[in-house]
């Protein structure tokens, strides 16, 4: 994911939820030619949930990120030529 797509968009007032950040992260990592599949399930915790173990945002109740927020993102790839961010 881009960082610079994160902060334009919390800039606008707009929030972003845990769900959207990791499909944004995981179609990100899809361009690249040698990408895989992740390694694992992407964390993206807003506040509270950045404190669950190996919490997984689901869209019925997952939080919203505004950029008043804390956000933990553990995330990694399977690419053809390595690994990255391995549980």
């Amino acid at each position: 994911m881009s960082s610079a797509w994160l902060e334009e968009t919390l800039s606008t007032g707009q929030g972003v939820s845990e769900v959207e950040i990791d499909l944004e992260l995981t179609s990100w990592r899809a361009k690249y030619a040698k990408f895989v599949e992740c390694s694992f399930a992407t964390i993206a915790g807003v506040n509270g949930n950045a404190a669950i173990i190996h919490y997984r945002a689901q869209p019925t109740t997952c939080a919203t990120l505004t950029n008043q927020d804390m956000l933990l993102l553990d995330s990694g790839g399977q690419y053809l030529d390595g690994t990255t961010g391995t549980d």
